[in-house]
């Protein structure tokens, strides 16, 4: 079984083929590693209180990126895949981009392929940036969309510290779930620049659960709960 700490290792020891791969063609890249004390996409605690470990290597190139993410949890047997691409294209003060995803759940044997669109944009007034996600799972048949307002809190010196605000909505992507307005949360985070290349990232989230259906199964784990996490960024 795979586990974490050996994909860490490998992480770490295939740095410089990575640093290579990206020097031949011409690539922008970057190895990430976190841990997040509970697991949650969709408002829900998908692991039940349980942490997570994960690891994540992303390429750019123009407006083409991709990227591998593997999670695993050191209190139970859960494992998962996710290989992604996407194209961004710019509209002047928006920004459009289609993706791909293709995940794979190895503790549970099941897999799933997912397509997705993101419009936002910068620097509204107030400071403010925007944007807007829709991802739709072919598995589930359904989408899920989220709306988020993000604006730079604080910054000094190495020092930066973020809030923003996400409002979740289920179409079908929770098929066993109730449909329409999902979960609000709350989001501060800080980003601290240990060294060139190098970006230590500290968050804490709030997520509030909204129209909560308790005869359904797929609310049961949809509640209101702190979370929060710890991540660290190399840009090769």
């Amino acid at each position: 079984m795979i586990r974490f700490s050996i994909l860490l290792t490998l992480l770490v020891v295939c740095r410089a083929n990575t640093m290579a791969i990206t020097n031949h063609f011409d690539l922008d890249s970057s190895i990430a590693v976190g841990w997040d004390s509970h697991y949650v996409l969709e408002g829900r605690d998908l692991l039940e209180g349980d942490s997570l470990n994960w690891a994540v290597i992303e390429f750019t190139r123009d407006a083409l990126s991709g990227g591998i993410w593997y999670g695993d949890s050191p209190d139970r047997d859960y494992r998962e895949w996710q290989f992604a691409g996407a194209y961004t294209h710019d509209l002047g003060e928006w920004e459009l981009s289609a993706s791909f995803m293709h995940l794979r759940f190895e503790s549970d044997e099941f897999s799933d392929n997912e397509v997705g669109l993101s419009l936002s944009r910068e620097d509204l007034p107030g400071e403010l940036d925007i944007s807007l996600d829709a991802y739709h799972s072919f598995e589930a048949a359904g989408s899920f969309w989220q709306v988020a307002v993000d604006r730079d809190l604080w910054e000094y010196e190495n020092l930066e510290v973020e809030v923003a605000v996400i409002l979740g909505i289920n179409q079908g992507y929770i098929a066993d779930g109730h449909d329409g307005l999902n979960h609000l949360a709350g989001l501060l985070s800080a980003e601290y620049d240990l060294a060139e290349n190098l970006l230590l990232i500290a968050y804490t989230t709030y997520s509030d659960a909204i129209n909560k259906d308790f005869a359904l199964p797929g609310d049961q784990s949809l509640r209101d709960f702190w979370h929060f996490g710890l991540s660290l960024s190399w840009a090769l």
